[in-house]
């Protein structure tokens, strides 16, 4: 999946309804709105000022679109008609009557010559603009026809219906010359491309699908929205598509890799529909929340989403191998798996008989379940499910399979195992527990060293620090402690306001960070105690926290669907990457610094990175894009997150 962001630049207000199409003019200075309060508007696109209401339409206006010379618009309207107007002076020139139930669409041909107009009445009608004469009547859907589209040469016309279908027709004939059958639910939208060659159409099955325009073949599906998606449409270059759907949002799309290149934050309502200007430089969205915006589409260049790992289950744990070509993860249904974390293929898998672990709810376990890590030499993998009481060490892991009799068993807790950490050398491992405990382990022969005990409720993670010396431990009794090795005392307590649900160290030693459920992250001198920064910004539990190889940042992951970026000194929100659809519960960097790596309730693995030479571009870009924090109002409304999208 590809990333990006998408930043406001107007807001159109003056519909005391919601808005239902919006486009640009041809030549972009103009934008024109429909809206269910039963008028058409024309807006300056610079400025955002209303130049023209077009009221004589007796229900709500379903679309309104500019002619090819931009001199007329067409509207079509729940009172069964389709209207032309001037463009300027905003007065009727004819009234389209003729269909029989309410006029849904209506759209020029490309010489300006004929429109065409999609009715409840289950068809759709070619009329001739000078006369205002019914040319053809396309019959074959058997349910509502929601929109209407000629081919760029004109010879063509696509249809999406509530029959769950789309259809092509030849313009001249009326005859259907293919139907598109694969959406489960009703097709609101279906969009020939620059050259006709793909029709993309928009569902209330949640997805937009392309099709070949000759064969009727699906090409590809684009999923990612939660909700509806009503329009679909083509850049005017053809190399991306923008979607809008019922979850507030719009995504912008590559064509050729079907992934998502931007969300488009900002509406509180339903995004309804979205077009491109005739540039391609700009996006116009409306939303049932009265309003349009303009975006910036081209601000879709940034940290983009390498791999994703598809699972069957949520994903509990990912981290990288020392050597950054492997990823392991953990799984709610028990499993550890190895992948390439180039190609994202899957190298090896441990799979447990089912009888060995109990399931797991992901929608009411309260903290992370599990985690795997590769040894410092890339050798070992330590795992704990987080499903029972052990942790285990396996020592091959490119093996195209694994089975537990393989895996050495750290067994002596006496409740379930939720992390699992390797010192620096590799020759330690320590696990955290729900029986209130951290052990230090052997790696080679599993034997327990140390049993650190002085936590009054279950110890979510334990990490060792960069020389081996300490580990620190975060619990659910509101701290965070330091231990010393080898003799186990504990040094140091951090107290927090809720639970810690994680700590790890930075690459010097010298700080800590920790995650709560009060949606921060916390930056703790590790000499003496004190809070140095407070990581605020996601909107639900921060589940965990790592440092950058470097330690001048600090990536955490989070119940509200994100991971996030920092600048580790000053607490300042540089990146959210933006795409999971479920809690992100684990988060690591590659030991260049250059990727990072997330594990998602969704039940996906996804990598990013990949287009600057070095973390500090990266930042570099992150600081040009927003030179300083912002606040809630303005992160709300001009949506300068550079989010990262599916």
């Amino acid at each position: 999946m590809g990333c990006g962001y998408g930043r406001t630049l107007l807001a159109l207000r003056g519909h005391t309804s919601a808005v239902l199409s919006v486009v640009f003019s041809p030549d972009g200075s103009r934008i024109l709105t429909a809206s269910t309060d039963g008028t058409a508007r024309v807006w300056d696109a610079s400025s955002g000022r209303s130049l023209l209401s077009l009221r004589g339409h007796a229900e709500k206006v379903g679309s309104a679109e500019f002619s090819p010379e931009g001199k007329h618009i067409v509207t079509a309207s729940d009172d069964g008609t389709a209207r032309i107007w001037d463009a300027t002076s905003g007065q009727t020139l004819f009234v389209l009557q003729g269909h029989t139930g309410r006029v849904i669409n209506a759209a020029f041909s490309p010489d300006g010559k004929s429109i065409v107009t999609a009715s409840a009445d289950m068809t759709a009608r070619v009329w001739d603009v000078t006369s205002g004469r019914v040319l053809s009547v396309l019959r074959g859907h058997t349910d509502w026809v929601f929109r209407a589209g000629f081919s760029s040469d004109g010879k063509r016309v696509v249809t999406p219906s509530r029959d769950r279908t789309a259809r092509v027709w030849d313009v001249a004939s009326g005859h259907s010359l293919a139907v598109l059958r694969g959406h489960t639910d009703w097709v609101f939208s279906a969009r020939f491309s620059p050259d006709d060659t793909t029709i993309i159409t928009a569902s209330k099955d949640g997805t937009a699908r392309l099709w070949n325009t000759t064969s009727g073949q699906e090409l590809g599906v684009l999923a990612g929205h939660t909700g509806w998606v009503f329009p679909a449409v083509f850049s005017p270059d053809g190399k991306r598509i923008v979607t809008a759907s019922q979850d507030n949002t719009a995504r912008v799309w590559d064509v050729s890799s079907r992934r998502t290149l931007a969300l488009l934050r900002g509406h509180t309502g339903w995004v309804l529909w979205a077009a491109f200007s005739p540039d391609g430089k700009r996006i116009v969205t409306g939303s049932d929340d009265d309003t349009a915006r303009v975006w910036d589409a081209t601000a879709v260049r940034t940290l983009p989403c390498l791999v994703e790992l598809p699972g069957t289950s949520w994903v509990a744990s990912a981290a990288f191998s020392p050597d950054g070509k492997r990823i392991v993860t953990t799984h709610s249904d028990s499993t550890v798996r190895v992948w390439d974390a180039s190609s994202g293929h899957a190298l090896a898998a441990v799979l447990p008989e089912s009888s060995t672990y109990p399931t797991v709810n992901p929608f009411t376990a309260s903290v992370g379940i599990g985690s795997a890590v590769f040894s410092s030499d890339g050798q070992l993998i330590a795992s704990a499910t987080g499903l029972d009481n052990d942790a285990r060490v396996w020592d091959r892991p490119l093996a195209n399979s694994l089975s537990l009799q393989r895996g050495r068993l750290l067994r002596g807790h006496t409740a379930k195992v939720n992390s699992v950490a390797f010192s620096p050398d590799g020759k330690y491992i320590v696990t955290a527990s729900d029986d209130n405990t951290a052990r230090v382990w052997n790696a080679k022969s599993g034997q327990s060293v140390t049993v650190l005990k002085g936590h009054e409720a279950q110890v979510n993670s334990a990490t060792f620090s960069p020389d081996g010396k300490y580990i620190i431990t975060a619990s659910n009794d509101n701290t965070a402690r330091l231990w010393n090795l080898p003799s186990g005392h504990n040094v140091m307590v951090l107290h927090d306001a809720d639970w810690v649900l994680s700590a790890a160290f930075s690459p010097d030693g010298k700080r800590i960070v920790t995650t709560s459920p009060l949606h921060t992250a916390r930056v703790w001198d590790a000499i003496s105690g004190q809070s140095r920064a407070l990581l605020q910004g996601h909107g639900d539990w921060v589940r965990s926290a790592v440092f950058s190889p470097d330690g001048k940042y600090i990536v955490t992951a989070s119940d509200d669907n994100t991971a996030r970026l920092w600048d580790a000194a000053s607490g300042r929100s540089l990146l959210s990457l933006q795409g999971h659809t479920d809690a992100v519960v684990s988060v690591a960097f590659s030991l260049d610094g250059m990727r990072i790596v997330t594990a998602s309730k969704d039940g996906t693995t996804r990598v990013w990175g990949g287009l600057f030479s070095n973390p500090q571009s990266l930042i570099n870009y992150a600081r040009a894009a927003v030179p300083r924090q912002l606040t809630p109002e303005e992160s709300h409304r001009f949506f300068l997150d550079l989010a990262i999208s599916r």
